[in-house]
């Protein structure tokens, strides 16, 4: 059975079980260098690998290593952006670091590609609290329609990027309004700028310029709502990146595990909970004076948590004793271990 440690969370995933998954390769130029100057802290999630892929929902498979479902627009545009036919051949090689000629091509030089991998749970943890605003992908959709439409035949002529009037390089700003050909205003919603530049989310240049490359033309080839399906990625990738900004970490190969380590991640979050609540209510931003009532309804929120894991647990300790029930005695645990030590509920 293979594992694979949460990138996030190091929690370890196993075998048959979903998970969400960023492909990365490492970062090249900016400031500061991100290879040279590996050791020094990141402050965006893409400081340090860079995102070659939208999130790829899939299973870790018997070898221990994460598989995307099938058929998925993220999985598409991964492929033709590095010329692939299939998930397994773009992993045999582009992750392979073993030779001379490890890796694959990517913009002109050999590159070996990683895998960030974290539970549907830490995932969609890390969008909600990185978004943090409604978004609309249908909108920022019929945006990219409308001005496709609306400058159709002009970008020889007058040099317009149709994908640059569309909102993804962040020309209006989300939140403003787009009006179009039939007078109809739309708010811009913040998906529209998911390929932007300077905000905390970037995708690598190689994909961001296939996805331009796909989409130049939408408007003739395309619904609304298959178009809606890019942007709807892109809004994941958007709160997934701010997310991890704001727990502090950043994409980074998936850890390959040899056992199940749920006992050690467990306490470690467990004292890491206690060591975060322990003097709170003094705590500069979170505290009783810069939030009042705030913070009485953050601990109540808190102590309603704590409930519901506490029920969780009740649940998995009543399996348990189903369990024990149905086989009777336990088998022999060994001279050093006692045969129960079940706890009392």
């Amino acid at each position: 059975m293979g594992y694979v440690a949460d990138f996030v969370t190091g929690s370890a995933i196993r075998e048959g079980e979903t998970a969400v998954a960023v492909v990365i390769v490492p970062k090249k130029g900016g400031w500061p260098d991100p290879i040279k100057a590996a050791a020094v802290d990141p402050v965006h999630a893409h400081d340090r690998f860079s995102p070659l892929s939208l999130p790829l929902r899939g299973v870790i498979n018997d070898r221990g290593y994460f598989e995307p479902n099938p058929d998925q627009l993220a999985l598409g545009l991964l492929l033709d952006t590095t010329g692939f036919e299939t998930w397994s051949a773009f992993f045999d090689e582009a992750c392979d670091f073993r030779g001379a000629t490890s890796g694959f091509m990517l913009d002109g030089e050999r590159t070996v590609a990683g895998v960030s991998v974290m539970k549907p749970e830490s995932f969609a943890y890390l969008v909600q609290t990185g978004r943090g605003q409604p978004d609309d992908p249908m909108a920022a959709a019929r945006i990219l329609i409308d001005a496709q439409k609306r400058w159709e035949g002009q970008r020889e002529t007058e040099g317009v990027s149709l994908l640059h009037v569309a909102l993804l390089h962040g020309s209006p700003r989300p939140g403003s309004t787009w009006t179009t050909l039939e007078g109809v205003d739309i708010v811009v919603p913040p998906c529209s700028v998911g390929l932007s530049h300077g905000y905390p989310w970037e995708l690598n240049d190689a994909a961001s310029r296939h996805i331009m490359d796909v989409y130049q033309s939408a408007h003739a080839r395309m619904t609304v709502e298959e178009v809606s399906l890019l942007y709807r990625a892109l809004s994941d990738f958007q709160g997934l990146s701010r997310g991890l900004q704001y727990v502090g970490k950043y994409f980074a190969p998936a850890g390959f595990m040899r056992h199940d380590n749920y006992a050690a991640v467990r306490d470690l979050h467990f004292n890491a909970l206690v060591s975060l609540v322990h003097d709170v209510s003094d705590r500069a931003g979170y505290g009783i004076e810069s939030r009042g009532e705030e913070f009485f309804d953050d601990m109540t929120d808190l102590m309603r948590r704590l409930d519901g894991l506490k029920d969780q647990i009740r649940e998995e300790v009543a399996k348990a004793r189903k369990v024990q029930n149905e086989i009777g005695d336990w088998p022999d645990a060994g001279p050093d271990q006692p045969a129960s030590r079940s706890p009392k509920f």
